[in-house]
């Protein structure tokens, strides 16, 4: 079986001096920023065809998730600045998640980035400067549960990630050592 090291694990966030930009939802945004770091850790040396691969029983692929996960991100965040996202930013990404489909580890990482640079983080800065109004979501009401649910979203579904990884031959060596961002 094939063994990865993973990336150290950051867990105490300093202020980064693009942090100001954020406003007071500097940590959940640093918190989101690590745990697509790790998941994307979980993936980034899959091989397509691993990453697109379905275990018995799993109705979900390694690149499934980690797109299922993207797009549920861009539309929760397009909900909130009430946009609507298939008109919108639907162009960024490519198609949604259906089951079946297969795609690139480089579309996913580039789909990861991109919904953080171009959608996420620009909200957020909107919202903290005021320049935005989050439009309220009955489901999470403000930002701040909307952002901690989407790191939850994150790290459920990475957890997923881990044991496709491994029922797949695809061992990692989870790190412990804690890091400063």
């Amino acid at each position: 079986m094939d063994m990865k090291q993973g990336r150290e694990r950051v867990y105490a966030f300093e202020r980064a001096p693009d942090a100001a930009a954020f406003g007071e939802y500097w940590r959940e945004v640093a918190w989101l920023e690590e745990l697509r770091r790790r998941a994307m850790d979980l993936i980034e040396d899959v091989d397509d065809a691993t990453g697109n691969a379905l275990v018995e029983h799993a109705e979900n692929s390694i690149h499934y998730l980690a797109m299922h996960m993207v797009w549920a991100e861009a539309i929760w965040m397009n909900r909130a600045a009430g946009r609507r996202f298939d008109t919108e930013f639907a162009e960024l990404l490519p198609q949604p998640p259906a089951p079946g489909m297969a795609w690139s580890a480089a579309a996913v990482h580039g789909a990861v980035r991109t919904v953080a640079d171009r959608i996420t983080h620009p909200f957020v800065r909107a919202i903290a400067t005021g320049s935005l109004a989050m439009t309220p979501l009955p489901e999470f009401g403000s930002l701040e549960p909307l952002l901690r649910h989407i790191a939850w979203h994150w790290t459920y579904h990475s957890g997923q990630v881990g044991l496709l990884r491994r029922l797949l031959g695809r061992r990692y060596a989870w790190t412990f050592a804690r890091q400063r961002a």
